[in-house]
């Protein structure tokens, strides 16, 4: 048990639950890889797609949507992968558990929510809210 820079005791990530969250990350890992190959997939079926039917307006931007929406969806599950292969190598490194920015201990319960979280919740939040204005 660590305290914050509040001084509120928060529980902290120690290489006893190394193996628990190596099974989270790969777990996830697992779960972004298949939205990412189905993404792979519908757009593979997008491009094959020259039926050469009659197609209405409406049913072209219905397409579009759907398409810019999966777009967003791959961004995200990507983003999200890179940030889980990240945690892997820290956990492999004993850099786990420690804010990438200020080298504090990040609480056992945003590791628990978010087990690629680099950052502790302050500096999270410091990033957001300059990377906001």
């Amino acid at each position: 048990m660590n305290r914050n820079s509040n001084g509120v005791h928060m529980q902290t990530y120690d290489s006893s639950l190394a193996g628990y969250f190596r099974q989270k990350l790969a777990q996830r890992e697992a779960e972004l890889g298949a939205v990412l190959r189905a993404s792979d997939d519908l757009a593979g079926t997008a491009a094959e797609d020259g039926s050469g039917e009659v197609v209405d307006f409406k049913d072209m931007a219905e397409k579009q949507s759907q398409a810019v929406l999966n777009e967003a969806k791959a961004e995200n599950a990507a983003h999200e992968f890179e940030q889980v292969l990240t945690a892997r190598r820290r956990l492999e490194n004993h850099g786990y558990g420690l804010c990438q920015r200020c080298g504090e201990p990040i609480d056992l319960r945003r590791l628990k929510a978010m087990p690629e979280a680099a950052c502790c919740t302050a500096c999270q939040a410091a990033h957001e809210q300059g990377a906001g204005s």
